[in-house]
């Protein structure tokens, strides 16, 4: 109903201007071969000299143009009128997207001369970015209260794949992909951080690196040092060791090895990832999701 009733508002617009035309009627069906001279084109000037008077916000003369486009279409389609020469003039094209889940998808997409253009604002105090959808950072109390829950849960793999997306912002596709030779280098070589007088671990992620990202474009996490030298000690200890012994005897040993062999929070394969992700996105409010643990996953 809200729709129906922007359309006839912009509509009554339209009208309104053409009553301040001399012989609007005629106007409104006239075309002529100089395309400034015909309604269309003259209405989108008068739209975009009201968005410069800030009489209309672009966004409503945006709306009012397509609707005035639509309602053309429909008389032209109906067979109403035909005009001596085009409304306007339109071009085909394929519009190449990916969706939130990554996956590049295309549509096609018909442009007018005539269509307006308003560029969306966001607000720079929002604190929150679009990225398949609304998301924030999450607050220092929220972070605790993860740790802390993770903590609870007495699974170790879970609290330090927890522990590296918290300091790092990784994603959880990266986090789930990170490799054992990354974590145990005898003499892992430490920058200056970009703020502070902490040092950190560069570690690069991406195209031939064996660590997942986004749309697969290459990025360095910079892992703080703590962090980094609590991974290489988990990396390096027994209960390490024991767990990829379980692993290598029930599904053969892997050329490149992950990081932690934890069976719901390191999928094996990229398919078995990404429906890990969507099941998470579901339920995530965060740019940084919960890992889903059990404590059936724990070793003995």
């Amino acid at each position: 109903m809200t729709s129906c009733q922007s359309k006839a508002d912009d509509l009554g617009a339209y009208k309104e201007w053409l009553d301040t035309q001399d012989r609007p009627d005629d106007l409104m069906f006239q075309f002529p071969k100089i395309k400034l001279r015909r309604p269309t084109y003259r209405y989108r000037g008068h739209l975009q000299q009201q968005i410069q008077a800030g009489e209309v916000a672009p966004a409503t003369a945006k709306r009012r143009m397509g609707t005035l486009i639509s309602f053309h279409r429909w008389l032209i389609n109906n067979n109403y009128f035909h005009p001596e020469y085009p409304p306007w003039e339109e071009k085909q094209f394929q519009l190449a997207f990916k969706t939130a889940e990554g996956r590049a998808m295309s549509k096609k997409v018909i442009s007018t001369d005539i269509s307006i253009r308003a560029p969306k604002s966001r607000d720079p105090f929002a604190g929150a970015i679009q990225d398949g959808g609304k998301l924030r950072p999450l607050t220092s109390k929220e972070q605790n209260w993860i740790l802390e829950a993770t903590k609870a849960k007495g699974n170790t793999e879970c609290y330090l794949f927890q522990l590296f997306m918290l300091a790092t912002g990784a994603r959880i596709q990266t986090a789930g992909t990170l490799r054992l030779r990354h974590f145990i280098q005898p003499n892992p070589h430490y920058s200056k951080a970009l703020t502070g007088k902490n040092e950190v671990f560069k570690l690069k992620a991406g195209p031939g690196t064996g660590i997942d990202t986004k749309n697969g474009k290459n990025g360095v996490l910079q892992v703080p040092r703590p962090i980094y030298e609590l991974l290489h000690t988990y990396a390096m200890s027994e209960r390490a060791k024991v767990r990829r012994y379980r692993f290598v005897a029930k599904q053969s040993e892997h050329p490149d090895p992950y990081f932690s062999i934890h069976s719901r929070v390191i999928p094996t394969t990229r398919q078995r990832l990404m429906s890990y992700v969507s099941t998470l996105n579901s339920t995530a409010v965060t740019r940084r999701p919960v890992s889903r643990c059990d404590s059936s996953s724990k070793s003995k």
